[in-house]
């Protein structure tokens, strides 16, 4: 069995966190969802959620297997959700991802059990997130991990894409 052990991506992994957003890209796009593309999630976007510490990683036998970020910026769009729970602190969760290499292993919801666990030791009420509606994987990791489908959303910068779901994990 492999050793699973969850911590902070770090400044000099920053390449191997591109290489599995380039893979996962080919593995979402093949599956008919377009919520990441060559242009996103790019080498800026992951260097600064690196930098400022808001990447957690999920490693597997000692190599970065998947991450997803953590912080208490949502989108805007989430302004307009009904939430069950909106007092703060509420962490938001982005850009999670498992390597496709490793998809079926439980890492994904060991991701987000830390995540959980990162949001009630910070004094978090909830996490709220989202994803594309073609993304019927994700949905199901959230559903699995005791998150609540709320309202539908379009983010202003993905317009094109329709609608992403957004999920809430009250604490």
């Amino acid at each position: 069995m492999a050793e699973v052990k969850i911590d902070w991506v770090q400044e000099d992994e920053l390449a191997a966190v591109m290489e599995m957003v380039k893979s996962a890209v080919a593995w979402m796009q093949a599956g008919g969802s377009k919520q990441w593309d060559e242009t996103y999630p790019n080498v800026e976007v992951m260097s600064n959620d690196i930098a400022k510490q808001q990447l957690l990683g999920v490693y597997c036998d000692g190599v970065l297997a998947g991450f997803a970020a953590v912080d208490y910026t949502p989108h805007k769009e989430y302004y307009t959700v009904n939430w069950q729970c909106e007092t703060d602190p509420i962490l938001i969760v982005h850009r999670i991802v498992v390597d496709p290499n490793m998809h079926g292993m439980g890492l994904a919801q060991r991701l987000l059990g830390a995540v959980k666990d990162y949001a009630i030791a910070q004094g978090a009420t909830a996490i709220h997130t989202d994803t594309h509606h073609g993304n019927a994987s994700m949905a199901g990791v959230f559903k699995k991990c005791g998150y609540v489908q709320g309202a539908p959303i379009i983010l202003g910068h993905k317009k094109e894409l329709g609608n992403y779901y957004t999920y809430e994990l009250v604490l």
